[in-house]
């Protein structure tokens, strides 16, 4: 299966530079069901840590706190729709 671009020829330089970024980071590397599940829990309030744990429960993915909170820090689910 081939692999979805990150970026469409032509983006602005500030688009490349996000999905770059992006592309390196592990909780964008989610799948899109993954990452709007991830979206809905914290928008419900659930703790990072239960999260985290269901990750790696569920979906054999482990992902260090430090990582999600980069993710969120840098603002990557806010810039998805850039």
């Amino acid at each position: 299966m081939a692999k979805k671009e990150a970026h469409p020829k032509g983006a602005s330089l500030l688009s490349y530079v996000l999905a770059k970024r992006r592309e390196a980071c592990a909780v964008c590397g989610l799948s899109d069901d993954l990452r709007a599940q991830i979206v809905s829990a914290r928008d419900k309030k659930i703790e990072r840590r239960t999260i985290r744990a269901w990750l790696l429960a569920e979906h054999n993915v482990d992902i260090a706190d430090s990582i999600f909170g980069s993710h969120s820090a840098a603002h990557h689910e806010e810039r998805m729709a850039d």
